[in-house]
């Protein structure tokens, strides 16, 4: 169920194809391209809080969910991420009581600029989203930060996590497989993760004092080089390493992680990378059950 590269007219995205034919469990890793935006946020841009005009926003989202095959007219699920370690939990009571209804409202309400603000709406401050729900598709964005997607495939509950430094640090992915463990009853041989493109340890270079603190909490378990340029030494981290490494020594199996390998820094010209450009879009991790 490795991610396959998918690209439909001028868009580009990665899904792995096998978890959609066996799970019904739909996932997929969008990049810059195809989309309405323009400059600084070229092209596909998902983010409604980077600077984006609304409308083109709105429109990015929707070529997205319809090129990949999801039908479904509400609003997409998202949360204002704050480098932390909350999860917010899509449940039933937020799907039956707020969600259909106030998409509902949201979409009566798209014609104006006001409206479009409202309906590209996050949900709640966190970092991770939790959903056991159909036709309620969820996603976190990024443009370097890890994006995570979990499926538990006997369960069919779907989670979408963002995981900058910070998020590393804060365990964002830790706690969110135990909110699956805890709360859902998931157990770990269920349990698949994909991590999708995100800075890698080729370009995500660091300060000594940052660098101290990952050493303080990881220990040998960082994965690091160092490299002199003019005597002056540079530390580069390999953030997906640790999050591989936790989600194993939480019990998740080597086999059910799966990890696109592509470095956002290296190839800004397929996806968002907030070091190379500073001001620019972001791309999502979306997770979407079908009935």
């Amino acid at each position: 169920m490795h991610l396959q590269k998918f690209e439909i007219e001028d868009a580009v995205f990665y899904s792995p194809a096998a978890l959609k034919d066996n799970f019904k469990i739909f996932f997929a890793f969008s990049s810059r391209k195809g989309g309405f935006s323009k400059q600084p946020y070229h092209y596909l841009n998902l983010a409604s809080h980077v600077g984006d005009e609304p409308f083109s926003v709105y429109l990015n989202r929707t070529k997205f969910l319809g090129l990949t095959g999801i039908k479904n007219l509400q609003p997409l699920i998202s949360v204002n991420q704050v480098h932390g370690n909350i999860v917010f939990k899509a449940d039933n009571e937020f799907i039956e009581n707020i969600y259909l209804k106030e998409g509902l409202r949201k979409k009566l309400t798209i014609e104006n600029s006001e409206g479009l603000v409202n309906y590209l709406k996050p949900e709640a401050d966190a970092d991770a989203i939790i959903s056991s729900q159909s036709a309620a598709p969820i996603m976190t964005m990024g443009a370097d930060c890890n994006l995570i997607l979990i499926a538990d495939l006997k369960l069919r509950i779907t989670a979408s996590v963002h995981a900058g430094w910070r998020g590393v640090l804060n365990e964002i992915l830790l706690k969110t497989l135990d909110e699956l463990r805890k709360n859902y009853n998931s157990k770990n041989s269920d349990l698949v993760l994909y991590l999708g493109p995100s800075i890698r340890y080729c370009c995500f270079n660091v300060s000594i004092d940052l660098f101290e603190i990952f050493y303080q909490k990881y220990g040998r378990e960082l994965v690091f080089n160092v490299k002199k340029i003019k005597d002056s030494p540079k530390y580069f981290i390999d953030l997906p390493f640790l999050l591989k490494n936790a989600a194993l020594k939480s019990g998740i199996r080597f086999n059910n992680i799966y990890d696109l390998g592509l470095c956002t820094c290296c190839s800004n010209d397929l996806f968002f990378s907030y070091r190379k450009e500073g001001k620019t879009g972001r791309q999502g991790a979306v997770a979407f059950i079908e009935k």
